[in-house]
């Protein structure tokens, strides 16, 4: 996809989308002022190693007084939840996720009947110490698994502004079914 923004003072800028998102190479977790003292942001290109999220947790403190965070997750493939991350940026109260499924479970169902499960976790409360600013989070369609994790707390409560693409909207461990045909049967 390719297409131009016309910004409020009148320039263009030419944003080009082609082409499948790849694996980002993961770097490190860069940090730097937008604008000094008051507008932080923090790049975060995968959850793969704890570092990363150790890192990120190291840049949110240095910039707790900014009045606002962009968060950067673009191309973020995952690996283990940030909680303690996703706590340190929560000013209210939040949930992880609620899953409901209809799938029929080979030991809850028979031939009459059709199971629905349903699990709703409780809310965690807010740290005392969480930044309190401002919070944008950039995503696009390269954020998956445990980079879904972290997004959809701040989605669910208000939080953060998400700017971007739609995310992958993959979390956990999917489960893949190849379905292949055979040979003489209808």
């Amino acid at each position: 996809m390719r297409f131009t923004l016309e910004t409020a003072d009148g320039s263009r800028v030419v944003i080009d989308r082609t082409g499948a998102y790849q694996q980002t190479p993961e770097g490190e977790t860069e940090g730097r002022w937008l604008v000094e003292d008051r507008v932080g942001y923090v790049r975060i290109p995968s959850f793969a190693d704890p570092g990363f999220q150790s890192k990120a947790l190291e840049y949110v403190a240095q910039f707790h007084s900014a009045e606002g965070l962009v968060i950067d997750v673009r191309g973020n493939h995952g690996g283990s939840t940030p909680g303690r991350l996703i706590a340190a940026l929560m000013d209210r109260p939040y949930r992880w996720y609620q899953e409901a499924t209809p799938y029929r479970l080979g030991t809850m169902t028979s031939s009459s009947s059709r199971y629905r499960l349903e699990w709703t976790p409780n809310w965690d409360q807010p740290d005392s110490a969480a930044f309190r600013g401002r919070v944008v989070i950039l995503i696009d369609g390269g954020c998956a698994s445990a980079c879904e994790d972290f997004i959809v707390p701040f989605k669910d409560n208000h939080r953060a502004v998400l700017i971007g693409e739609a995310s992958a909207g993959s979390s956990g461990l999917d489960a893949v079914l190849t379905l292949r045909s055979q040979a003489g049967s209808s």
